[in-house]
C-alpha cells in the first residue's frame, strides 16, 4: 500500500493580500467531517507523529482499488483519483495550505507512480462550480515535479521549475484573491 502523508502547515506565509485567513482544517480529528471525494482511499487517518510533525494525515491507496478491482459503478479512470473532502467556506483572502512529506523514493517513477495534490473548489454567486485550483507533486509520466492546474487558462497542468525537495516537508498553498488564485510552494 502506498501512502501519501500530509500535515497541517504551521508556518507564517507571506501572501500578496492585506489579510489571508487559513481555512484548512486541522487533522487532529480525522476522519470526522471528511467525506469521500470520487473514491474512498484504502486508509485515511491521523497517524500521529511522523517526521517530526504531529497530527499527520496518512492517506493509503491500495492496489486492490485499481480500476479492474473496483465495483462496476466505479469502472472509470475518473475514480483513479481517490481521496476525501472537507466542506469549507471562505472568500477573498481565504488560504488553503498543507505540507507534504516527499520521500526520496518518489523521485523515480519506476518505484511506482505517485500523484498527490491539495484541491480547492470555487463556486460563483449562484453556487455553481467555477473552478478547481489544484497544486501538488507527481512523478507520473515523466520526471518528478511540482505542478498546478490552470483552471482559468487552458485547463491543463503547468509544471513548476522549483526543484523537488526530498526527504523533507513541502508546503503547498492556494490563496483566493477574490478574482483569481495564487499558488505557492514553501511560501513563494
Amino acid at each position: 500500500m502506498r501512502k501519501a502523508l500530509l500535515a497541517l502547515a504551521l508556518l507564517l506565509v507571506l501572501v500578496p493580500v492585506a489579510q489571508a485567513d487559513s481555512i484548512m482544517p486541522g487533522f487532529g480529528s480525522v476522519p470526522t467531517g471528511w467525506v469521500t471525494d470520487r473514491y474512498q482511499p484504502a486508509s485515511f487517518s491521523n497517524v500521529g507523529v511522523y517526521e517530526g510533525r504531529t497530527d499527520v494525515l496518512g492517506i493509503g491507496i491500495s492496489s486492490n482499488d485499481r480500476l479492474a478491482g473496483r465495483a462496476a459503478a466505479f469502472q472509470s479512470t475518473f475514480y483513479n483519483t481517490q481521496g476525501m473532502q472537507y466542506a469549507l467556506t471562505g472568500g477573498a483572502g481565504a488560504f488553503l495550505t498543507a505540507d507534504l512529506f516527499i520521500p526520496e523514493l518518489w523521485a523515480d517513477g519506476a518505484y511506482g507512480a505517485v500523484r498527490t495534490d491539495i484541491w480547492g473548489v470555487l463556486s460563483d454567486a449562484t453556487d455553481a462550480r467555477s473552478g478547481y485550483p489544484i497544486i501538488g507533486f507527481t512523478n507520473y509520466g515523466g520526471d518528478a515535479r511540482y505542478r498546478y492546474w490552470d483552471y482559468m487558462g487552458d485547463g491543463g497542468w503547468t509544471n513548476v521549475s522549483t526543484p523537488v525537495g526530498y526527504d523533507a516537508w513541502t508546503n503547498f498553498g492556494i490563496l483566493f484573491t477574490g478574482s483569481s488564485v495564487v499558488y505557492s510552494i514553501n511560501g513563494t
